[in-house]
């Protein structure tokens, strides 16, 4: 008979296995995660947009052509927001008037994780039911059509990270023009959007103010070729 025992595994070998199905793990499950935080990111993005833009449009049914809202290009512009469009808004917190949580209080950085000058806590802002957050920077008169009266920045999760613009902050301007709200730089082609040093939607830009018009052009979509 044979009485040879069964030889167990060593620890090398366990721990080996263990590295093994680690990198399987990690394999598998990461790129889910960041196809989820795509998917997160896109779709508040939308539904954030959505409700401002179909609150812009009801506010010119009320008060006209947004020429006439009495907007100068000031810090005080954010009292025509508080009276004109928070009340059609669900909105979870208000620091339009007072400072609060709306806002990350810092620096905001590139998507190529590099930090830039931009710090968004000291201007009016709101806070959704939906968590994001929405940010005005009021820069002229809307009495010009097309011209630029106001930045509004999106933070789709708040305070939260990472705090990048491209991933978790979008960029949009208020305008004197049919659709009032849209996405910076919507007039240009997906490859000029990417490819502008400045604010091109890449790892290599400035400040990737063009993501939310790259985003807005795929159809509300962060595709696979988007330099997350």
């Amino acid at each position: 008979m044979d009485m040879k025992k069964n030889r167990g595994f060593s620890t090398l070998e366990i721990i080996a296995s263990i590295f093994v199905i680690a990198v399987i793990f990690f394999a598998c499950v990461t790129p889910m995660q960041m196809h989820q935080r795509k998917k997160d990111a896109s779709s508040i993005l939308k539904k954030t947009y959505s409700e401002l833009f179909q609150v812009m449009q009801m506010t010119v049914g009320e008060n006209g052509d947004v020429s006439r809202w009495g907007f100068t290009g000031r810090f005080e512009d954010r009292e025509i927001i508080q009276s004109k469009i928070v009340p059609h808004l669900n909105i979870s917190e208000n620091c339009l008037e007072k400072a609060g949580k709306c806002v990350f209080p810092g620096l905001y950085k590139t998507l190529g994780n590099k930090y830039t000058s931009v710090d968004l806590s000291m201007l009016p802002s709101f806070s959704l039911a939906n968590g994001a957050s929405v940010i005005f920077d009021f820069k002229h008169s809307c009495s010009v059509q097309d011209k630029i009266c106001a930045y509004v920045y999106v933070d789709v999760n708040g305070c939260s990270k990472p705090n990048i613009f491209g991933q978790d902050l979008f960029v949009f301007v208020l305008k004197n023009s049919n659709s009032i709200l849209e996405p910076y730089n919507k007039q240009l082609s997906n490859e000029e959007l990417k490819s502008d040093s400045i604010d091109g939607c890449s790892k290599k830009s400035v400040t990737a103010k063009n993501c939310a018009a790259l985003i807005y052009n795929n159809n509300w979509k962060i595709g696979d070729d988007y330099d997350w």
